[in-house]
């Protein structure tokens, strides 16, 4: 494992960047993130594939060529990811987007695409959360634009929450009916067929190297497309949010792999309730600040 001092370097984080972010909903950031940390992430997903946990899913669809698969909660399973989110600095680069001193973990999660997966990872936004919340999304492979994460410029101004898309394409809309929504906060909606209607949305995307990041907010609307490269693609993200933010109602998702998390008694995350921080640290530690 990279030395406890070898941190992210946070500095080189730009006025411009943060203006960028806060406008467009997401920038990108180049070199920051460094190799020994990229070899620490893919240990993890090497160890993941060889053991799954049980989160891990293999979305490909029967009859489909290639081979696409997630884990998600990887930091509570794995301890090479719990290294990375608190020891490697990137808790900071959170709190940086987020115009704070510290930022409170929420979940994190990796995909691997091989050559030939046809399948896209839906329009999403990583909702669920009343307060401020963002992604860190990392490359492991380098990814051109046919590859690489997707998002819809500006919609996290929309001021609109979306029903969760199921990744089978199932969206759960009779669930949501009469959740109520945070104060504040609209009732979640269908998200838009962006796909059938791409030139009437203005949508961003980078070539990636590894040690680039994408820094996205989790109101705005994002997805992928399916590798269509000779290669596998790699990519991880972790979730952060400010500390003292609540699992909004329509954050379901999240009680339920909570639920399946807990050791001995089940724990139940309760609507409008902050979270819990031993399993949600706030980071950097007062102490590292």
């Amino acid at each position: 494992m990279p030395k406890l001092n070898d941190r992210l370097d946070v500095q080189s984080i730009s006025a411009q960047d943060v203006e960028n972010f806060n406008a467009d909903g997401a920038v990108c950031l180049r070199g920051i993130i460094s190799e020994e940390w990229l070899d620490v992430l893919g240990r993890g997903i090497e160890r993941g594939l060889e053991n799954p946990s049980p989160f891990q899913n293999i979305r490909t669809r029967p009859g489909h060529f290639g081979r696409y698969v997630t884990d998600t909660w990887v930091r509570h399973n794995f301890d090479e990811f719990r290294t990375f989110c608190d020891d490697s600095g990137i808790a900071r680069i959170a709190a940086r987007f987020l115009d704070l001193d510290q930022a409170q973990f929420l979940f994190d999660s990796w995909i691997a695409k091989y050559p030939g997966t046809m399948m896209r990872t839906p329009w999403h936004q990583d909702t669920g959360i009343h307060g401020a919340s963002l992604i860190i999304w990392i490359p492991l492979d380098p990814m051109n634009k046919d590859t690489s994460l997707e998002i819809v410029r500006g919609s996290h101004a929309w001021g609109r929450h979306y029903h969760s898309e199921r990744f089978d394409d199932v969206i759960a809309a009779a669930k949501a009916e009469g959740k109520r929504a945070a104060p504040g906060q609209r009732e979640p909606e269908r998200i838009p067929d962006i796909d059938r209607h791409r030139s009437e949305y203005d949508i961003i995307s980078w070539d990636v190297e590894p040690g680039d990041c994408l820094i996205v907010n989790a109101l705005s609307v994002h997805g992928a497309p399916g590798n269509y490269s000779t290669t596998p693609v790699r990519r991880y993200s972790c979730r952060w949010m400010e500390p003292g933010a609540l699992l909004a109602p329509h954050g379901d998702w999240i009680a339920e792999h909570l639920l399946q998390l807990s050791t001995g008694a089940p724990k139940l995350q309760g609507a409008m309730e902050p979270f819990d921080t031993t399993m949600f640290p706030v980071l950097p530690a007062k102490a590292d600040a």
